[in-house]
């Protein structure tokens, strides 16, 4: 999973920043993610059936606060 950082050039086109890669997490696909009001940190969920909150550093990089496993039987979304 990678986060990146979208800017419009002053000539109008949209430049595209990736921030540090991100250690990996889920096994499987990553379909849902969900930044909180403060924008501080990420919560990601997927065809693994875990959630797992980020820390989202001041350099974009996230950190891994926790994961859980679900008790859904099928992929969250």
């Amino acid at each position: 999973m990678h986060l990146a950082e979208l800017r419009k050039n002053p000539d109008g086109q949209i430049q595209v920043t990736q921030l540090p890669e991100t250690a990996d997490c889920h096994s499987r696909t990553v379909t849902s993610v969900a930044f909180s009001p403060a924008g501080d940190v990420l919560a990601t969920a997927g065809e693994d059936l875990s959630i797992a909150l980020w820390k989202i550093e001041a350099d974009g990089k996230l950190t891994l606060i926790d994961r859980k496993k679900s008790t859904h039987k099928s992929t969250l979304t």
